[in-house]
């Protein structure tokens, strides 16, 4: 008797120690990195923040990661679909240290709409270069089919960012009645170093272009003069060295003419330019580091580098766009998507396997990189910070899970039901509907991550077909956008009743 109570308590143990370490295998299972569910960025990079209306950015300045957003409201005419509206546009600079609330640096709001049904609209838009020093800031405004137009040009007087309430901003410049094109490529900060096109209002059409350098803290500057034939496209600048993008205009009588794209550098302490290469048609993509080097990505796809005391470009290889290049390594986004970064020998490693995933330009200091990529729903951005030794692996942060969470339909009042979607990390896109012979209702939806409904409203036929017999076996069609730019269908057959 004692021995059998003694193995019954023995087995009873077994039983506890089997179940504890069943337990214990499916809580590593699940909490093992391999197991989890498919994170919402890719792995080695860490989230900053999400980003509705990202209008530029994000770029890291002193260990700092600073983005532009904007969000808009309808002042007047919101309600009429052709008729004249106004709008009221807010931008806000934002400024995080890579974890916590990022810091409000500078707002400004400007106004947009539309004139004559639609016809003619006006727009604005706020453009920012930010450094360790200093906040500059151009804001545009443009009426289309009116020859009128404003620019305007701020710098923060501060040593050192604060607010914009703690800041009174000196005015530049500021123009009317011109033809601006890109105000946000001509004008760099470096430190106290302000670099600026002497003429953004080009009101002297005689006069050639040129690029004005200005010492912030000492007041010293001068101008540099551009070559006749060339116009200025985009600036970077990096300690004393300035990188700029130069076209040719445009001469029908030149079957050349459509050829002289070159990237100049230039030393903030010495006239002319140090070196002058060729980047191709198209403006190029291209940035300069404190020493004078500069990485150019050429609208023909390849990478190449130049320094003053290297005159001669040297081809690295194919790129698609933006690099960011410091400490003598490039970031870059290579063809086919991917992020890599490259040695001045060309030796080169995928840091975040991209694809076809659309991303901002990457930033670069030596040690960070930042860059912003899609969230599922539409119009946020996820900005992102990786070091550069991280390694991310291929893939389940582009999908968009999306599941249809009903079984039945109930139809009420005028034709109207609801479904219920399950979203983990939010979704986007278009439903449809489809009855016995046609489609009886179709609609968008743009929801939040976790679970919600979303509102369907039969078409008349629907309503007619379905008083008529009383149920319907319908199927209910998700056209769901992943982040990558594609889309994918999700399907399920439902039972409508009234």
């Amino acid at each position: 008797m004692g021995q059998r109570v003694i193995g019954a308590m023995e087995g009873d143990r077994y039983a506890i120690c089997r179940w504890v370490m069943i337990w214990a295998g499916l809580f590593v299972a699940v909490s093992s990195p391999a197991a989890a569910a498919p994170r919402a960025w890719p792995e080695g990079s860490t989230p900053v923040a999400t980003v509705d209306g990202l209008a530029q950015g994000p770029l890291l300045v002193d260990s700092r990661i600073a983005w532009l957003d904007s969000s808009s409201e309808c002042v007047s005419g919101c309600r009429g679909a052709f008729g004249d509206f106004t709008e009221r546009q807010r931008y806000r600079l934002r400024v995080s240290r890579g974890s916590g609330k990022p810091r409000i640096l500078y707002t400004t709001t400007r106004s947009g709409g539309s004139l004559g049904g639609g016809a003619d609209s006006f727009g604005a838009s706020v453009d920012f270069a930010l450094s360790e020093s200093f906040l500059a800031v151009v804001t545009t405004s443009s009426f289309d089919g009116r020859e009128d137009s404003s620019f305007g040009f701020r710098l923060d007087a501060g040593r050192r960012p604060r607010s914009a309430k703690q800041t009174t901003l000196e005015r530049l410049a500021s123009c009317s009645n011109f033809g601006f094109s890109e105000p946000d490529a001509a004008f760099a900060l470096s430190g106290a170093l302000l670099v600026r096109e002497t003429d953004p209002c080009r009101e002297s059409q005689d006069a050639p272009s040129a690029i004005a350098l200005r010492d912030l803290a000492t007041g010293d500057g001068r101008s540099e003069p551009l070559p006749d034939d060339r116009f200025l496209g985009r600036i970077a600048a990096a300690g004393r060295f300035v990188a700029a993008s130069l076209g040719k205009a445009f001469d029908p009588d030149d079957p050349d003419a459509e050829g002289g794209h070159v990237v100049a550098l230039y030393d903030r302490d010495r006239s002319g330019a140090i070196a002058t290469v060729p980047a191709g048609k198209q403006g190029p993509s291209f940035d300069v580091q404190p020493d004078g080097r500069v990485a150019i990505c050429s609208d023909d796809g390849r990478l190449s580098t130049f320094s003053p005391s290297e005159r001669e470009p040297r081809d690295l290889g194919a790129c698609e766009a933006g690099p960011s290049i410091a400490s003598d390594r490039i970031v870059f986004r290579a063809h086919g998507g991917d992020l890599q970064v490259t040695d001045l020998a060309g030796r080169r490693e995928t840091i975040a396997p991209l694809g076809s995933l659309a991303s901002t330009r990457p930033d670069f200091d030596g040690r960070v990189i930042t860059y912003g990529v899609p969230r599922c729903v539409d119009g946020d951005t996820e900005i992102l910070r990786m070091p550069v030794t991280a390694r991310s692996r291929v893939g389940p942060f582009v999908k968009c899970p999306a599941s249809i969470q009903s079984g039945r339909l109930t139809v009420r009042g005028k034709g109207r039901t609801q479904f219920r979607l399950g979203c983990p990390r939010g979704c986007s896109g278009f439903f449809d509907l489809v009855g016995p012979r046609y489609t009886i209702a179709s609609g968008s939806f743009n929801r939040r991550a976790g679970r919600s409904t979303v509102n369907v409203r039969l078409d008349r036929y629907g309503r007619r077909v379905l008083a008529r017999r009383g149920s319907l076996r319908v199927k209910l069609e998700l056209t769901v956008d992943n982040r990558d730019g594609n889309r994918r269908k999700v399907t399920r057959t439902l039972r409508l009743t009234r």
